[in-house]
């Protein structure tokens, strides 16, 4: 992630249990269920201020069907988030901590430029042009949870600081399908 973010720690414990099936030379032709989850995940900025962390991130995975156009999930959950978020005149601090081409830390770069050195603006392309070629028309997450939510807002863009905390953020919907 070096060449791509800077931060002074990045890291969580990424698990699964998974059945695949298919051909994984042909991606649509994959079909897939189980669990993933990602614990313990926190990202520092390089004066080593934590921006973003979880305790939890659970995926089930009843049926993911790419050649069938299915997508069932069971529980998706997130518990206790965190997430810190600051507003400059030039810039956040998630877009400061991006990498330029050059290898330097993006500063003050201006928000709406583009680069496509940078692997989040690359995915969020490939995203687009997936979702061109499929049209996701058949799914299913049997609830989505939040828990124990915290979310600290800086703005310094304003004559005056404005700061917004929000804590104890929940959230708990029932199925969710197309």
């Amino acid at each position: 992630m070096k060449d791509y973010i800077s931060t002074s720690h990045a890291g969580g414990l990424l698990s699964s249990q998974l059945e695949i099936r298919g051909n994984f030379d042909k991606p649509e032709a994959v079909a897939l269920k189980g669990d993933i989850s990602l614990d313990d995940f926190r990202l520092d900025d390089i004066t080593r201020k934590t921006v973003a962390s979880w305790r939890r991130f659970a995926l089930r995975i009843d049926s993911l069907d790419m050649a069938s156009n299915i997508f069932r999930f069971g529980e998706i959950s997130l518990e206790k988030p965190y997430l810190f978020a600051e507003m400059y005149d030039k810039g956040d601090n998630f877009s400061n901590m991006m990498v330029t081409s050059s290898g330097e830390a993006a500063g003050s770069a201006a928000v709406d430029s583009i680069n496509y050195s940078n692997p989040f603006t690359i995915m969020v392309g490939y995203v687009k042009e997936i979702s061109r070629d499929y049209i996701i028309s058949n799914y299913t997450a049997s609830n989505t949870v939040i828990r124990n939510g915290h979310i600290v807002y800086n703005d310094y863009t304003l004559e005056d600081k404005f700061t917004y905390e929000l804590e104890e953020l929940a959230l708990e919907s029932g199925r969710i399908d197309s």
